[in-house]
């Protein structure tokens, strides 16, 4: 049960996080500090 709740969280966040780095890839933006602290504040470590 723990299991199924962890994958459930865990792909909602990874799908959002690679929704913004494909972003800011696309706009040309490859800044990894502004990328990373993105991610971090989305919860996505």
């Amino acid at each position: 049960m723990a299991d199924t709740v962890l994958n459930n969280a865990n792909l909602t966040k990874a799908d959002f996080s690679n929704s913004i780095f494909d972003g800011a890839a696309m706009s040309g933006v490859m800044d990894q500090d502004t990328v990373f602290d993105g991610a971090s504040l989305k919860g996505v470590n």
